[in-house]
């Protein structure tokens, strides 16, 4: 190549790179222009009138970046689907919308819901396999799907639980679950349209529900030992209930928003997407199925205020209101503000109208119902506290006073509930002292020889004890970096961190704080164990009986297990304790194992 030609063609070059670049950058930044405009959809309270304004226009909008940004659109519209699922009537209104306009984008927006639902079934991924055929349920309302290939999806699936015997039922609980979960949306259509076939796989998931399903686990997996004053239900036995009961209804959803019934004008006339042939995959040893749970009741109609209707146990809103707020948890868990942002302003994307739902309830009800699931939560504990702690500071005129009175509700029945009570203690939603206070109130008295109250008492200790040393160790290497940052300083050199001595004060009063709830912990136990013996002492001694009883015997070892256990905490304290609870006026049967501890390091 001759020079001349290597400069004019680099001469052209340059002329196009900024030309280049420019489309490129124009290209990179439309995603996130897209992605703002799309997910703000419905993010502030608006009337009913103005989402329906916003939809249309947000709709005229996109439809003529279709062309130049159709992969971008697809994209940003698919994870809609997955990670706002509180927005769901908003988002297929406006996929319903697009498909009317321009029937290939619909297209090809089922073919990508399709790829996504095989992809999610292959990988189990079961939480967004669920939300995507919810979607494509909801999708049948805008015209965009056709209703018998949905039947026919939901058909293969429920195929699922007539498998070979050596399935586990895990997985066929799954895949009806899912078919259930998405009726609500699509149950009027389905039993206007397909009256016949609709009744034949409603029949089928009864058979299955009520005839050949096992459920030897559920005893194991009750928040309570009683179903008074809430039956435990399982969660496919509940739901289900909740579906017969809406089909009792004739299938009305007459709360719940639903924009597209506004445009069916717009809508009626779309072409509808077939849906292709959906087969499960095949089970495989290695799969990981959602385990099966009881559905958790702390509140009832009459805990809530008269001018608030908490729907019944069996109205689907319940199931879908719930649904919902786990799924905001799951998604925001990780940070409270926003977490409690979208717990509280999720019913104005939800619901028709201001309807009189006690809100506040059901996201305290549905918190406490992770939290207490067995085998485990979904979360951490703490971060349950976190946000009842960013609730209540937003909030502040209900949230506190519903959190009170669910801890007050949960103490009436503690004596029904299983150990469960150290996730309260971990969580920071019940004290310390107040679980010892429990243990040897008049209410707990029937139990206090089981095995089970003594086991809470002592993980209560042992977490109290834990955030001592935790909280001294954090404070001791904070000191020595502090220390140590201020001698690399008289040498000249760079420190290593931030530290102040400030922050190092700071948690030095975190470590008197733990200490003071630890003293006041034991200070507690012992105060409580000199009452409840004394009193047997006196009532024995008053009915001429013979105080060495079994259940003396019992608690008196108990007394001496708890000093002997903790013996390096409790001897710090040992002062206070021979000052104010182990004094000259002490029965002396109670003041000899007390006095037997203090000679171990006479």
């Amino acid at each position: 190549m001759s020079r001349r030609r290597y400069h004019e063609r680099s001469d052209e070059e340059d002329e196009a790179s900024p030309k280049r670049r420019r489309q490129e950058n124009e290209k990179e930044g439309i995603e996130p222009s897209l992605k703002s405009l799309i997910y703000k959809l419905g993010d502030r309270k608006q009337s009913k009138a103005s989402i329906e304004s916003n939809l249309e226009s947000l709709a005229n909008v996109l439809v003529n970046d279709i062309a130049h940004h159709k992969p971008i659109l697809l994209k940003i519209l698919s994870q809609c689907v997955i990670f706002l699922p509180e927005k769901l009537t908003l988002y297929t209104t406006l996929v319903g919308l697009l498909n009317a306009k321009n029937h290939h984008f619909g297209a090809d927006f089922v073919d990508t819901m399709v790829r996504n639902l095989k992809e999610s079934l292959k990988t189990y991924a079961f939480d967004r396999a669920k939300l995507i055929v919810r979607f494509l349920a909801d999708l049948v309302n805008c015209r965009a799907i056709s209703s018998s290939s949905l039947l026919k999806l939901f058909d293969s699936f429920v195929e699922v639980t007539i498998e070979e015997a050596n399935i586990p039922q895990v997985r066929s609980d799954w895949y009806v679950f899912a078919v259930l979960a998405a009726l609500p949306w699509v149950g009027k259509e389905m039993s206007e349209k397909h009256t016949e076939k609709f009744d034949k796989l409603l029949r089928s998931i009864g058979d299955y529900i009520k005839g050949r399903r096992q459920k030897v686990y559920h005893p194991a997996l009750r928040v309570w030992s009683s179903d008074d004053p809430h039956p435990q239900e399982e969660y496919l036995d509940c739901l289900w209930a909740q579906i017969k009961r809406l089909e009792a209804d004739k299938w009305i959803l007459s709360r719940i928003l639903r924009p597209y019934f506004t445009f069916e004008g717009q809508l009626i006339n779309s072409l509808q997407h077939t849906l292709p042939q959906i087969i499960p995959p095949s089970h495989r040893d290695d799969a990981e199925y959602p385990l099966p749970r009881v559905v958790f009741r702390l509140f009832d109609y009459t805990d809530v205020p008269e001018d608030l209707v908490l729907p019944g146990a069996h109205a689907i809103e319940r199931f879908l209101i719930e649904e919902q707020l786990e799924y905001l948890l799951d998604q925001y868990y990780i940070e409270r503000k926003d977490c409690t942002t979208q717990l509280l302003q999720f019913q104005h994307n939800f619901f028709e109208r201001d309807e009189k739902i006690p809100i506040h309830y059901m996201i305290v009800e549905t918190m406490f119902s992770q939290l207490l699931r067995l085998p485990t939560p979904p979360h951490i504990e703490i971060a349950y506290s976190a946000i009842f702690f960013e609730l209540s500071k937003t909030e502040p005129d209900s949230i506190p006073q519903i959190l009170a009175q669910a801890t007050e509700l949960l103490y009436d029945r503690m004596d029904t509930m299983c150990v469960l009570v150290d996730k309260l203690v971990r969580a920071q939603i019940v004290e310390a002292p107040s679980v010892a206070n429990w243990m040897f109130s008049t209410e707990m008295s029937p139990e206090f020889t089981r095995f089970f109250l003594w086991e809470i008492l002592n993980s209560t200790i042992k977490k109290v004890n834990d955030n001592v040393d935790k909280q001294q160790r954090d404070y001791e290497d904070m000191r020595d970096r502090l220390d140590a940052t201020k001698r690399s300083m008289d040498f000249d050199q760079k420190p290593d961190d931030a530290l102040t001595e400030d922050m190092v004060e700071k948690k030095e009063e975190l470590v008197e704080e733990a200490q003071s709830l630890q003293k006041n912990l034991f200070l507690i136990v012992f105060q409580r164990f000199n009452m409840t013996l004394t009193d047997h002492l006196v009532r024995c001694e008053s009915a001429g009986e013979d105080y060495n009883t079994c259940w003396y015997k019992w608690s008196i070892e108990r007394l001496q297990q708890i000093f002997l256990t903790y013996h390096e905490q409790v001897f710090k304290y040992m002062s206070t304790l021979e000052m104010l609870i182990f004094t000259t006026d002490t029965d002396p049967h109670i003041l000899e194992v007390f006095q037997r501890f203090c000679a171990l390091r006479a």
